[in-house]
């Protein structure tokens, strides 16, 4: 017989333990390539999900620059500019034109909406039908019209404000004549292709005359005004088709082409304005796409691990059941090299057909579940190619032993020291990398464009650890076994003596049952530790982000005010100032809410913040100006004034223009709105108006104060002005309003100086010595000491986070100045409480106040108050539709949930691989449980030769396999807590944004814990019961 056929007819021989081989390699290779490919998966659907969820200006990029003499050219060359750009992610470019707000008149008469003067806004899109629903009308056709006159489509919210239809003629000035042949909208006002674009609202405020302009009114490219018309170009990408790795393009897309767009001169004459925030959501996604790295590589380790230390059994099994032929082979004179090739190609074979198996099921599984990805093909050769390595590795050892005359069944204190040796390295290498985590608190490496790279001594470190805990166990086991078998000799009874004698001479040989399973076991629990804590952590940090269990976040010019909750039962809102700020060169957050906001909404983030103490010692005084009554609809107030020329100046020539006042009014929530008033013409001489604004709807009452006066003439004037006669209509009556008891004096510090306060009992005014123009603001004086012009408002009371405080050496008491990043107003601030955190920021450097003392001290300071941007609640999840109903387009968010979508994918990646385990591990307890019955069949026989039955002898091996298996368990659990007590607070960090500064607790997600340890401990049963219940007296098969 040949080599060939020699070799065959072994392989054949052994088939059960090649068939295990190849089912091991599937395993290895399915839950290695698939943990993979569902990440690929998990990556994309994340991805996805997010650019659909985000507002419409973070879903879009749009490009604006003048619009050029030849229209048709410059868009070319835009497009070409902006596909080089964003190839290949899947994309569409839509080009819109836009004339400036121009005077009209419809049908002859002035374009009005109600009774106040319009403008009309002219645009091209030739895409928009595909975006648009027609409410009345026939589009356009290409070359329609009638002489002059074109025809044109009008947005239905500008045609309803206008009170114009299909037939009307908007003529401009100096434009077109357009009539109306269609009335249209926006299938989706919320798409990213119309984000701040009049198309979605219909309307705009013409900052150069203060009128409302209308539109647009669809017209073709050649009836736009040549002049001041700007072409836009809005870039978004098409959602379905995007995948985990366009978005690096995207994310350096807007950065790239506006640069491309500037250079390109002939298109753009170097001037472009670039908004929406589409690359910054790619680059945030893929920021926190990054951050699975941080733990993904600590499941790939530990089932690397387990996979050798299960190869390597499998590979002794398979020398141990051909020793016996491989002794008569050399005795024959067959070479140590036929023996080992003889391993490789029989273990390659089964590695390849394992490995095609395991990549097979795993990527048809994929598809039945998630969706069809391409398998890593180069991680699945690698695993076959490693496969005969191993097995061959081991069958040269063996060979050589036989070639030596080794006794293969030594004493073995060579593998025990080894072992030893083995422990001792890789606790030091374990001990290395969790100072290095825990110095680092992260594995990521971060510089300011993101997540780096991963450190590899660090993501390594819960592997590494948990292999130490198993080598620890490993070398506890026989000293153990060797102490619970002199307590048994003193009980009555042979069978527990002799098990644990069999155990403690053995003990090298169950070594690699303690080995896996202690193994398995740290490794579940580990990962059951981590899954706990991250998603502890995303819930807290949810609710940080948030700072309330709900928030509502406009996104439009619509302002949403506490009062419109109102209607929702059992819900308390309380309205949200947030600004960037800026401290020396960092840069932080400043959120401000009221004191019952505090006390009543704001969130504790799961008790690392105490509310009540913050609103304690961030708390306003007695609340500042002139209260008006509840339920107030409107206010009614006088304005006097007259105006007295300076000496030395003809009154023939100069004259006082105007006089201008407003006011600036707060309701308990701590909305603030501004009221113009009818100004006076001050030429003819003292005058007086009486000006009524409406009150919005509130919660409590409105209050007035702040007020602000403005002269205009051409010389130098002195110009008296004075508020009064303050009324109020409440249910249908006027009510008079007490005057001021508190003078109110003249704010904004030396540049007011000029200016003289009235100070009148019971009346606000001031003298204004005005220079062209004169600006003056009256507010309540905030001493009673205060002269004419008050003196500096009070620092801003605040409370800064631990982080805050620590790099500037801050605590109660101290001052500091902060920036105002949108004004670059300097405000003195004095700390009088340090948090952990501050609710609805996530900056490190962050500090809450109070939203009535902030808006307060930003008035005296002499600028304008920027509003409330949130408003968040407090309220059962059930009233959740009701809110999303009241909040209309505005983004509703709740908190609960837990870790980030990339953190769930990356933890699920890990149990993916822990289960893997847990299946190798049962696998290499099958080889070794075989392995033991074949070198005890000479004590089976002498047991049986002296009257020990084949049913006392099963026992007595399921106890010692099942005790074995106890103690691996058990102390298993235990390393496994302790590794997760080191190590799972950062990894779990890393995977959780803004987390860094929150209290992580240790727990143990039980649920996919439990019944995976119960599966593995059913599974040992199993092997316990199965490999004792055939015992026999002759040679196994």
């Amino acid at each position: 017989m040949g080599s060939w056929g020699l070799g065959v007819k072994r392989a054949l021989a052994r088939t059960p333990v090649l068939l295990s081989i190849a089912a091991v390699v599937a395993i290895i290779s399915g839950f290695l390539v698939g943990g993979a490919g569902y990440l690929q998966l998990a990556g994309t659907g994340i991805a996805r999900d997010a650019i659909t969820s985000v507002a419409p200006k973070d879903a879009a990029v749009r490009f604006e620059t003048a619009l050029a003499t030849d229209a048709t050219a410059q868009n070319l060359r835009v497009v070409a500019d902006v596909r080089r750009g964003i190839a290949p992610v899947a994309h569409e470019v839509t080009r819109t034109v836009l004339a400036p707000p121009a005077a009209a008149t419809v049908d002859g008469a002035t374009l009005t909406a109600g009774s106040k003067p319009a403008e009309i806004v002219l645009g091209a899109d030739a895409q928009v039908r595909g975006a648009s629903v027609l409410v009345d009308g026939a589009w356009p056709t290409s070359g329609s019209g009638h002489g002059d006159v074109v025809e044109g489509a009008l947005q239905s919210s500008a045609a309803r404000a206008l009170g114009v239809g299909v037939g009307a003629v908007i003529v401009t000035e100096g434009g077109p004549r357009v009539r109306i042949a269609a009335i249209w909208k926006p299938k989706n006002a919320d798409a990213p292709r119309w984000f701040a674009s009049l198309a979605s609202t219909g309307s705009m405020r013409d900052d150069a005359t203060d009128l409302r302009a209308y539109g647009p009114l669809i017209v073709p490219d050649s009836a736009l005004p040549p002049d001041d018309s700007t072409a836009q170009w809005t870039v978004t990408v098409d959602a379905g088709q995007l995948s985990a790795e366009d978005l690096p393009t995207i994310a350096a897309f807007s950065r790239t082409t506006t640069r491309a767009l500037e250079a390109d001169t002939a298109a753009t004459d170097g001037s472009v304005d670039t908004g929406g925030g589409l690359s910054r959501t790619a680059a945030a996604i893929a920021a926190e796409l990054r951050t699975i790295v941080g733990i993904t590589p600590i499941g790939t380790i530990l089932l690397g691990i387990i996979a050798l230390a299960t190869l390597l059994q499998l590979a002794t099994l398979l020398v141990s059941t051909r020793r016996p032929e491989s002794v008569l082979l050399r005795s024959r004179g067959a070479s140590v090299a036929r023996i080992v090739g003889g391993a490789a190609i029989d273990s390659s074979i089964a590695g390849m057909v394992g490995t095609v198996v395991g990549v097979g099921a795993a990527t048809g599984v994929l598809a039945l579940t998630i969706g069809r990805v391409s398998p890593d093909w180069l991680q699945a050769v690698g695993i076959a190619l490693v496969v005969p390595v191993i097995f061959s590795s081991v069958a040269l050892v063996d060979a050589r032993r036989l070639t030596r005359c080794d006794s293969i069944d030594d004493a073995g204190r060579g593998r025990s020291t080894a072992t030893i040796a083995a422990m001792v390295l890789v606790v030091a290498g374990a001990a290395f990398a969790i100072f290095q985590l825990r110095l680092y608190g992260t594995p990521l490496i971060v510089s300011p464009r993101g997540v780096d790279r991963v450190d590899p001594v660090a993501v390594s470190a819960p592997a590494i650890a948990i292999l130490a805990v198993a080598l620890i166990i490993v070398v506890l086991f026989r000293p153990a076994a060797s102490t619970a078998l002199r307590s048994t000799k003193s009980r009555r009874g042979l069978a527990p003596f002799l098990s644990l004698a069999q155990v403690v001479r053995r003990s090298g040989s169950f070594a690699v049952v303690v080995l896996l399973l202690a193994a398995t076991v740290a490794s579940t629990v580990y990962l059951g530790a981590l899954q706990s804590t991250a998603g502890a952590l995303g819930e807290r940090a949810g609710s940080l982000r948030l700072g309330a269990p709900v928030r509502v976040t406009p996104r439009t010019v619509d302002a949403l005010w506490p009062h419109d909750f109102a209607k929702a039962s059992g819900v308390r809102a309380a309205a949200v100032g947030s600004e960037r700020i800026e401290i020396d060169d960092f840069i932080g957050q400043l959120v401000a809410l009221t004191e019952v906001g505090m006390r009543t909404v704001m969130s504790d983030v799961d008790g690392s913040v105490d509310p009540q103490l913050l609103a304690r010692r961030l708390g306003a005084a007695n609340p500042i100006g002139i209260a008006l009554p509840k339920s107030a609809t409107s206010l009614d107030v006088t304005l006097s004034g007259s105006a007295a020329l300076a000496e030395g100046f003809d009154p023939g020539v100069y004259q006082a223009a105007a006089l201008r006042a407003s006011l600036w009014l707060m309701d308990d929530d701590g909305v603030v709105v501004q009221r113009q008033l009818i100004p006076l013409d001050l030429a003819s001489g003292a005058v007086a108006a009486t000006s009524s604004v409406p009150l919005p709807p509130t919660t409590g009452r409105w209050r007035v104060i702040a007020a602000d006066l403005t002269s205009e003439s051409n010389g130098i004037f002195v110009v008296a002005a004075s508020l009064e006669g303050f009324a109020v209509q409440v249910d249908g009556a006027t009510v008079a309003v007490p005057k001021p008891t508190v003078p109110w004096t003249v704010q904004g510090g030396e540049q007011s100086r000029r200016f003289v306060e009235s100070r009148l009992a019971g009346q606000i005014g001031a003298t204004i010595q005005s220079d062209g123009t004169g600006d003056v603001r009256l507010m309540p004086a905030s001493t009673p000491s205060a002269g004419a012009i008050d003196d500096p408002p009070a620092p801003l009371p605040i409370a800064v986070t631990a982080s805050l405080a620590r790099a500037f050496d801050l605590s109660p008491g101290k001052r500091i100045d902060i920036v105002l990043s949108d004004t670059g107003q300097s405000m003195p601030t004095v700390v009088r409480a340090v948090t952990p955190v501050v609710p609805g920021s996530t900056a490190g450097y962050s500090v809450l106040t109070d939203l009535t003392t902030y808006t307060e001290n930003v008035l005296r300071s002499g600028a304008a108050p920027t509003g409330i941007d949130q408003v968040w609640l407090r309220a059962d999840t059930a009233e959740l539709p009701v809110i999303r109903r009241i909040a209309g387009s505005a983004e509703v968010q709740s908190a609960g949930g837990g870790a980030t979508p990339a953190a769930e994918a990356a933890i699920v990646a890990l149990w993916i691989a822990g289960v893997g385990a847990a299946l190798l591990a049962l696998g290499a307890v099958v080889a070794a449980a075989i392995i033991l019955r074949r070198q005890r069949l000479p004590e089976t026989r002498a047991l049986s030769s002296v009257g020990v039955s084949l049913r006392t002898q099963r026992r007595g091996r399921r106890a010692e396999l099942l005790a074995v298996a106890g103690f691996a368990v058990l102390l298993g659990a235990a390393g496994g807590l302790a590794v997760a007590a080191l190590t799972a607070v950062p990894i779990a960090r890393s995977v959780v944004p803004d987390s860094s500064a929150l209290p992580a607790p240790l727990g143990i997600a039980l649920l996919p814990t439990l019944p995976l340890l119960g599966g593995l401990l059913i599974g040992v049963l199993l092997i316990a019961a199965l490999s004792t219940g055939r015992l026999r007296k002759g040679p196994p098969r």
